[in-house]
C-alpha cells in the first residue's frame, strides 16, 4: 500500500477519474487507482476463482459501519463480486461483533473459523477502538497477533479501517487508529481497503464542487458509505485476477 502522504497528494493530482480501468464503476463511487490497490495476493481466493470454485467470505462489520438502510438498488458485496466474476459463487456470511474492540473481534473470530471455515475474512476494524480511546499501540499489537493467526489458518484477509468522519471531536482518535492500520499494513504487506482515505476523498471531491451545501456533503458522506461494497469487490477481484 502506498503511504498516506503519498496518498493524500494523489487525491489532489488525480482529477480526471473516468479511467478505462473503473469504466464499469459507477461513477460516484470512482477514485484514485491507488485506493483500489492491494500489497499482497489472495492466494487462496485466486486459487477458487481460477477454478470457478465457491468462496466463502466470512465478513466482521461492526453496527457503527452499516450505512444507510439498505434499498433494493443498494449496491451490496454479494451483488457487486457476482457481477465482476459471474462463474463463481460467492456466500457472504455476517458477523456483527458485540461492541468493543479488535481484542473482542479477534475473540469473536477465533470462535467462528472453525464454524464457518471461510476462505477470506474482511475485517472493519478500528471503529470500537476509536469510540473507546484504546490506546494506539495496544490497538496495533492486537492487530498483528490476529492478522498472524487468521493468515496462519491458510486463510486470506482483507482489512478495512475506519470512516474519515468529519467534524467531530473525536477524530483525532480515528486518525490515530487509521495511522497503525497503515504502519502494520506498510511493514507486514497486508491488504486493506482505505475506506477512511475513501471518505476523506469523496467529501473533498464534493467540497470543491460548485454550489455545494452542507446538505450536500452530508448526503456525500452517506454515498461514500454506500460506495464501500462497490470498491471493496473491485479490489478484492483485481487481486484475485492480476
Amino acid at each position: 500500500m502506498i503511504g498516506r502522504a503519498c496518498l493524500a497528494t494523489a487525491f489532489f493530482m488525480l482529477a480526471a477519474l473516468a479511467t478505462p480501468a473503473q469504466a464499469d464503476m459507477s461513477i460516484a463511487c470512482r477514485v484514485p487507482e491507488a485506493l483500489l490497490a492491494f500489497d499482497a495476493e489472495l492466494k487462496r481466493v485466486e486459487d477458487l476463482v481460477d477454478r470457478s470454485q465457491p468462496v466463502r467470505i466470512l465478513r466482521f462489520r461492526p453496527s457503527q459501519e452499516q450505512g444507510p438502510r439498505r434499498s433494493i438498488d443498494t449496491p451490496t458485496l454479494e451483488r457487486e463480486l457476482a457481477r465482476r466474476l459471474p462463474d463463481v459463487i460467492f456466500t457472504i456470511i455476517e458477523a456483527r461483533p458485540q461492541p468493543g474492540g479488535a481484542e473482542s473481534d479477534f475473540a469473536q473470530i477465533r470462535s467462528l473459523l472453525d464454524i464457518v471455515d471461510p476462505d477470506l475474512v474482511i475485517w472493519q476494524v478500528g471503529t470500537g477502538d476509536a469510540l473507546a480511546a484504546t490506546n494506539p499501540a495496544d490497538f496495533a499489537d492486537t492487530l498483528e497477533e490476529a492478522a498472524d493467526w487468521i493468515e496462519g489458518r491458510d486463510v486470506d484477509l482483507v482489512l478495512v479501517d475506519p470512516p474519515f468522519v468529519p467534524d467531530v471531536p473525536y477524530e483525532m482518535r480515528y486518525h490515530q487508529i487509521v495511522q497503525q492500520i497503515d504502519a502494520i499494513s506498510l511493514r507486514d504487506k497486508m491488504n486493506v481497503v482505505n475506506q477512511y482515505d475513501v471518505t476523506r476523498y469523496l467529501l473533498n471531491r464534493a467540497a470543491r464542487t460548485p454550489g455545494t451545501t452542507l446538505q450536500s456533503l452530508s448526503t456525500q458522506l452517506a454515498t461514500s458509505t454506500t460506495c464501500m461494497p462497490e470498491l471493496m469487490a473491485e479490489a478484492i477481484v483485481r487481486a484475485a485476477t492480476r
